[in-house]
């Protein structure tokens, strides 16, 4: 959306409607040129608070009461600009039909102040929404609800096929050029990109062409004797009204023969006379923004993207061209007196001068016209010329379809009408109508050179001519309308230079219709599938690789190819291969030839399909690792080095490397590796033959742990140091935690004076005083051990026999009335213990014995129970009785 800017053409009053239209269009046509912002703001008297104008499209119907707006759309349209003008103390939004989504209007570039309405429903009619509201108030607002309905019945075109598809180029008067294409089938969205035009910096005004609009300060030179109703115009292109005679009377077209008949508005094209600045700045329209250039550009053309596949043709597809064209007398007949030429004398033109091109793109020939509609010098004098052109840069193969002098076709509208099938042998058949008239000036048609493969040098000719080269990706012709021509600027020129002129074309009615290719018949009766289907090219293969020694059969070679048709088409063909001249034994590049396998089709040019095939040695060599000395487990406990030996029984090795760790570099392997440190090292390997086979990269996983594993051997949960002493009369927990960092623990063995107790369990020394050895022995998966003993003493005290006796009557092993004896004893010593007389208490333990010795009483005990108890007072008797 954008603010109105008013110019010294829009400074009339809105009282008179014609007025206020006629300044709507200005506003309209040179919509660039206002500042960014929300809406198009009118003056403050303009418009009531909350009511608004349409700029674009010009014809929409805007009913303030209802606060509805309709627009009518041709069919094919894909899109159309919304322009509003409102008060400045509004904002302006536009919501789709769903009233969620917005679309915002453009703040810049050349379709500033608009907003794009699209995503046009399937069933003809789509709603949006333009919510006009209070800059300060948001709720006082009003919803304007457009009706976009677009033409969904297609166009009473005679000769239109249930499956030929219709793509109409919708020029409608007041809509720039570049919206006029982006919305149309042809254009396919693209916009500027559709239009080839003088560009900056050598365009007429100094500006590029689409910024360029009449005005009194410009410095060319009818800047200030332009038509006063030109202002604010584009200077290059512009749409017009094909009813409004208005338009078509400041441009001088209103009583040309046959604008009434036309179906749609007019585009007119305007190429300048170069000139040069009085500061010496050379304005000469070139090509496209070239300086110096010896050509003008001013053309439409078909979009090429994949969207737009119908608008252009490939081989096989039949396009009809149609539209109506204007050339006035300015620019077929002389402006002034020119040399031995009076003004109204009708010219001859020097140079190219195109009208229409088929043209090629992509392709080693890309840009070379393939037909075009001419303005040409013939029998002395200026003619309209339908031609083929076969080859790209050679004119002497032209071939005309048609060749019509000037005085027929001049200040008239007539009606084109080409259809053309893209083929080696192709064909145009071409009409051309007087409009007013209904006279046919021409119909008819001929064979031609339409397809623009790539081209190759003819060794004998030394020219670029066609081959049996398929075309290459995105190679196809596209439709081209406008004025395209050669300067009179170059060094052969200066004889006619001052012939040169500025130029005018008018165009309409404009659309091409993609032909369903299996069943269209020209006009004159020529089928497409009644011709010779001749193979004129074929799509190369790859070059194929196969290691030496590979047979012929064993080859992969394709058994089909694509084969391009003189008629365009391509078709999958089978081949049949030689094996002359294969020598499977041999290294080299071998040229296989083939034949085509097929009868229905020819082969005039006697193409033969090939493939190279090369023989190499594909076979990479093979390296093995070996490792000094042999691992255990994988592991090692020493140093070591790895040696790797290769074979490569073909071109041979080149070299061996090697790399440690992921992101190392690669070394040139030239001897044993060493291998000294701990811990786990990955060695990748590969050597590379001298042809350059590359061998998979190896691995060999390196493992050394020269460490011996360490141990905590524990006793009742502690830690057990030599030489512990323990007291007989429990168990004795041991449980050894062996550990090794690297590679593990292999094997573990706990013994007790020679004999293996399982790990964690408790070890019963009741009795067994004195000595006892624990001999721990650990080996890790490297074959490192560890070998260690550990002493413990087990020893007797009163308490500890007080408690073995508890212990022995608890497992029935004591019995009353022995036990009452042994306690009786056992408390008599502790109580002479207590007061100091080991002595008395030795004497008191000599009684301790006596009972267990009681042969009576030997049946109160078990023989173990009273064994341990004795060995235990003995001992106490032997400790007390030496102190």
């Amino acid at each position: 959306m954008f603010f109105f800017e008013m110019s010294k053409q829009q400074v009339f009053k809105r009282g008179l409607s014609l007025v206020l239209s006629f300044a709507l269009v200005l506003s309209l046509i040179s919509l660039f040129s206002f500042p960014a912002s929300s809406v198009h703001a009118a003056p403050v008297d303009s418009l009531g608070f909350l009511e608004i104008e349409v700029n674009k499209p010009v014809n929409a119907v805007v009913d303030l009461n209802q606060a509805t707006i309709n627009i009518s759309l041709p069919y094919g349209a894909l899109y159309q600009m919304l322009n509003v003008m409102t008060n400045p103390a509004v904002t302006a939004t536009l919501f789709r039909s769903n009233r969620i989504s917005a679309i915002s209007f453009a703040a810049s570039g050349i379709n500033k102040g608009d907003a794009k309405m699209d995503q046009f429903s399937t069933s003809g009619t789509t709603l949006y929404y333009l919510v006009v509201a209070d800059k300060n108030d948001s709720n006082n607002s009003r919803t304007y609800t457009i009706t976009v309905t677009v033409d969904m019945a297609l166009p009473p075109i005679t000769g239109m096929g249930a499956n030929d598809k219709y793509l109409p180029l919708n020029i409608r008067g007041g809509e720039f050029v570049w919206d006029v294409l982006g919305a149309s089938k042809i254009g396919n969205g693209s916009t500027t990109g559709s239009i080839e035009g003088p560009n900056t910096p050598s365009s007429y005004s100094g500006k590029t062409w689409s910024q360029s609009v009449y005005d009194r300060s410009g410095d060319y030179p009818v800047a200030s004797t332009v038509n006063e109703a030109w202002l604010g115009d584009n200077m290059y292109l512009q749409t017009i009204g094909r009813n409004d005679s208005n338009a078509l009377t400041k441009y001088g077209i209103a009583n040309i023969p046959g604008t009434d008949k036309l179906g749609s508005d007019i585009l007119r094209y305007h190429e300048f006379m170069p000139f040069v600045t009085p500061d010496g700045v050379s304005r000469d329209d070139g090509d496209r923004g070239a300086v110096g250039s010896d050509r003008q550009r001013l053309e439409i053309k078909s979009n090429t993207n994949a969207a737009s596949s119908d608008a252009n043709s490939k081989g096989g597809d039949i396009l009809t061209h149609h539209w109506r064209l204007m050339l006035p007398s300015e620019t077929l007949r002389f402006q002034k007196d020119v040399g031995d030429h009076h003004a109204g004398d009708f010219i001859a033109p020097h140079r190219f001068w195109h009208i229409f091109q088929l043209k090629e793109i992509a392709g080693n020939a890309a840009g070379q016209p393939v037909a075009t509609l001419s303005l040409v010098s013939s029998e002395g004098k200026g003619q309209l010329e339908f031609r083929n052109n076969p080859d790209g840069g050679y004119a002497d193969r032209i071939k005309p379809l048609f060749t019509i002098p000037f005085e027929q076709v001049v200040d008239r509208w007539l009606d084109f009408d080409v259809t053309i099938l893209t083929a080696d042998n192709g064909y145009i058949y071409g009409k051309l109508i007087d409009l007013e008239t209904g006279k046919v000036l021409f119909e008819g048609g001929m064979t031609a050179e339409t397809y623009r493969r790539p081209e190759v040098e003819n060794p004998i000719t030394g020219r670029n001519e066609r081959g049996d080269l398929p075309v290459e990706s995105g190679q196809q012709n596209r439709s081209k309308w406008g004025l395209y021509r050669g300067m009179y600027n170059g060094a052969g020129d200066a004889a006619y230079a001052d012939e040169f002129q500025s130029a005018t074309m008018y165009l309409s009615d404009t659309y091409l219709i993609k032909r369903d290719k299996n069943s269209y018949i020209f006009h004159d009766g020529w089928n497409p599938k009644a011709q010779l289907k001749d193979i004129v090219a074929w799509s190369r293969p790859k070059e194929i690789t196969a290691s030496i020694g590979t047979a012929f059969g064993s080859l992969s070679l394709p058994s089909q190819f694509d084969v391009t048709l003189s008629t365009g088409l391509t078709e999958k063909v089978n081949v049949t291969w030689s094996s002359a001249g294969y020598n499977p034994d041999n290294m080299g590049t071998y040229r296989i030839y083939g034949g085509f396998n097929v009868t229905s089709l020819m082969n005039t040019k006697n193409i033969k399909p090939y493939i190279d095939v090369t023989l190499r040695d594909l076979t990479p060599p093979i390296t093995e690792a070996q490792i000094d000395p042999m691992s255990q487990n994988g592991w090692l406990n020493k140093e070591a080095s790895v040696t790797l030996s290769v074979y490569d029984d073909l071109s041979g090795v080149a070299r061996t490397e090697y790399r440690l760790g992921d992101h190392a570099n690669w070394q040139t392997y030239a001897g044993p590796i060493a291998f000294t440190n701990d811990g786990l090292s990955r060695l990748e390997y590969r050597s590379i033959d001298v042809v350059g086979n590359i061998e998979q990269t190896k691995e060999l996983i390196v493992q050394i742990d020269k460490s011996k594993p360490v141990f905590v051997l524990t006793a009742d949960g502690k830690p057990l140091a030599e030489g512990a002493v323990f007291s007989d009369d429990r168990p004795i927990a041991l449980f050894l935690n062996a550990n090794d960092a690297l590679s593990g623990i292999a094997s573990q063995e706990l013994t007790l004076n020679g004999e293996r107790l399982t790990n964690g369990a408790s070890v019963d020394l009741a009795g067994k005083l004195g000595l006892h050895t624990l001999r721990i022995v650990i080996t890790d998966q490297a074959g490192n051990t560890t070998d260690e003993s550990v002493g413990l003493t087990m020893t007797a005290t009163l308490e500890g026999v007080s408690n073995l006796i508890d212990r022995y009557v608890e497992a029935g092993e004591l019995k009353r009335p022995l036990v009452d004896q042994l306690r009786n004893s056992l408390n008599q010593a502790l109580h002479q213990l207590d007061k100091g007389d080991k002595y008395k208490a030795a004497k008191d333990l000599q009684d301790f014995l006596k009972h267990l010795n009681n042969e009576p009483l030997a049946d109160n005990g078990s023989e173990a129970a009273m064994s341990v108890l004795g060995t235990d007072a003995n001992a106490l008797i032997t400790e007390w009785s030496a102190k």
